[in-house]
């Protein structure tokens, strides 16, 4: 029995995957869930004191700290295929989450990636491909920046075919004093919230502030649902795909059935 997982992943690197990743945490251990956190590979950790899991602790600092996993870690501050020496893969990644997966005792698990969904692990795979083969829900987090819309587009197209997309948070991780940059924050914001609202996909958004009990406040439903979320519809395919039988669908691994002769 594998435990539930959750991946906090983005629209690129510097969008705010941690801040959203450590608000939920710190909102899940206050209802009394048992969490752990997992980082599946970090890069540029040269300096402890700004490395994403030390905030991941700050975040819960007045709470209790859950158990937090870094997989991999190097420390430049470059794509984990240059990171790496292109030393990771899917398979290998893959069997290392299963395996936390199966030993936790944790209520639920928060996975964050590095980068976005299409950040090589090395020459021929791409985080999105691990992600296809974990097959959770995800959290597609972005900016409010211009261009965060187009980036936003392109990554849910990606994501929806094939994974299922719990919901998208549009976080804002500086504060804005420019009247330009204030418009297009409004804007991005209003766009990203019809658009998601046309596609039955719950969207957040996370404003600047300094407090990690506002932070959290702010995602409440978010947490809410990661609580209610029990298997995602994908992991119920996959399921159903392997377990029953279709008389008009292909399936994978069909017995072949010997005739009776009468």
């Amino acid at each position: 029995m594998q435990v539930p997982g959750f991946v906090v992943s983005g629209v690129g690197t510097d969008v705010g995957k941690t801040v959203v990743l450590s608000s939920l945490l710190r909102g899940l251990i206050q209802k009394g869930k048992k969490v752990e956190v997992i980082k599946i590979v970090q890069t540029g950790d040269e300096d402890p004191n700004t490395c994403d899991s030390k905030r991941y602790q700050e975040s819960v600092s007045d709470l209790s700290v859950p158990p937090i996993h870094v997989l991999h870690s190097f420390p430049k501050p470059v794509s984990p295929h240059l990171a790496s020496q292109c030393r990771l893969s899917v398979e290998q990644l893959a069997q290392e989450i299963g395996n936390l997966r199966t030993k936790s005792h944790a209520d639920l698990l928060l996975f964050e990636t590095a980068g976005g969904l299409y950040v090589p692990l090395n020459q021929n795979e791409l985080m999105f491909d691990l992600l296809c083969t974990i097959n959770l829900p995800i959290i597609l987090v972005t900016s409010t920046k211009l261009g965060s819309i187009n980036h936003t587009l392109l990554s849910t197209k990606a994501i929806t075919p094939h994974l299922t997309l719990l919901a998208c948070v549009a976080s804002c991780t500086e504060k804005i004093d420019d009247p330009t940059a204030a418009l297009i924050h409004e804007d991005t914001q209003l766009y990203l919230r019809t658009y998601f609202q046309k596609q039955h996909i719950p969207f957040f958004c996370l404003n600047y502030t300094s407090s990690w009990e506002d932070r959290s406040t702010s995602l409440t439903a978010l947490t809410d649902l990661l609580t209610q979320t029990k298997q995602s519809p994908s992991d119920l395919a996959e399921r159903d795909k392997k377990i029953l039988w279709h008389p008009y669908s292909t399936i994978d691994n069909q017995e072949i059935l010997t005739p009776i002769v009468a």
